[in-house]
């Protein structure tokens, strides 16, 4: 797999969720030059955090220095279809979670659904 695939993320804060694109050479720095404009928060400010392979929902906080790839990204975890979730977690609030849920979006229009087929 070549390191320069794109990865989908979906960056959480308080009720911000910014939708990003990065390739899997980059790093969590690169990642975070790109939020400070976004979120206007400072880069050193900012701790971000993915979410544990586990069902228990715990943020695990990622490493700055390597690459997305080391991070444990890859395209099959960070794809469009299902971008991967960084949480932003502020120096300033500790260890606080601050991330509202987002509403669904309505059902697709009849137009844009895809045909299903008929059963034989």
């Amino acid at each position: 797999m070549s390191a320069n695939n794109d990865l989908y993320f979906e960056v959480l804060y308080s009720n911000s969720h910014f939708l990003i694109i990065l390739k899997e050479s980059q790093t969590i720095r690169d990642m975070k030059e790109l939020l400070e404009p976004l979120s206007e928060f400072s880069k050193d400010e900012m701790s971000l955090y993915k979410k544990s392979q586990n069902e228990d929902k715990d943020w695990i906080k990622l490493n700055e220095n390597v690459s997305l790839s080391d991070n444990g990204f890859d395209t099959s975890r960070a794809s469009p279809q299902s971008p991967a979730q960084i949480l932003i977690k502020l120096k300033s609030e500790g260890d606080i979670v601050n991330v509202e849920s987002v509403s669904l979006p309505p059902p697709l229009p009849e137009a844009m659904q895809t045909p299903r087929e008929e059963e034989s």
